[in-house]
């Protein structure tokens, strides 16, 4: 099994309204995305998973905790909870070096530290997806990342009826898996995300001046 990336419930997200909690959103609903204003959500999904079993399904599974300020000063506000293949929006001087770019998408468990940004080891989680017609960068607790993404591996983390449910909405996935579009940003490569790791992870720690 696959986890597709995804938001713990409980996380506000930014819409017209202010934040809502990720699970209060239904179908229709608009959220505020950082390229393209106010969106209509198109299909919402939720699922339970116990992660009391094997370590093995935890390590896997289990959210991951971004402690506020992680990420960059006030980034996010207060500690903010995301499945471990959810990525999140890096800026930071060294991404233009290392990427090209002046923002990247970066998976949560490539950030992990132990100390700044951790698993949570709890017994039951509830994750929570929110697809759109394109891709989009959303934002809670002050941090940007990214909406559901119905990628191959996005699709492939779902039981049968749950990905029927996306594939009608989006037919042109049944035989092409990127006919959704692009990422809203690019995706950090591996060994990009933990040399940011690092940096973030230093520049977290109280007394550290690295840039």
């Amino acid at each position: 099994m696959d986890e597709p990336p995804c938001f713990v419930a409980g996380t506000p997200i930014d819409t017209p309204r202010g934040p809502r909690p990720v699970e209060s959103l239904r179908v229709g609903d608009r959220v505020l995305t950082r390229d393209h204003g106010e969106q209509v959500i198109r299909w919402t999904g939720a699922r339970v998973l116990a992660l009391d079993g094997p370590e093995d399904v935890a390590a896997l599974f289990a959210p991951i905790r971004l402690r506020a300020g992680c990420l960059g000063p006030n980034v996010p506000a207060c500690d903010l909870l995301v499945s471990p293949m959810h990525r999140v929006v890096i800026r930071h001087p060294l991404v233009a070096l290392l990427t090209g770019s002046d923002e990247v998408l970066c998976p949560a468990r490539l950030l992990l530290n132990g100390t700044t940004v951790m698993q949570d080891r709890v017994a039951e989680v509830s994750y929570h997806h929110l697809l759109f017609d394109r891709h989009e960068v959303l934002r809670s607790h002050g941090c940007d990342s990214e909406s559901f993404y119905p990628g191959e591996l996005g699709l492939d983390g779902f039981g049968a009826g749950t990905r029927e449910e996306v594939l009608t909405l989006f037919p042109e996935l049944r035989s092409l898996a990127h006919a959704y579009g692009p990422t809203a940003r690019r995706v950090t490569k591996r060994h990009e995300a933990l040399i940011l790791a690092d940096r973030l992870a230093r520049a977290a720690r109280p007394g550290d001046k690295a840039a």
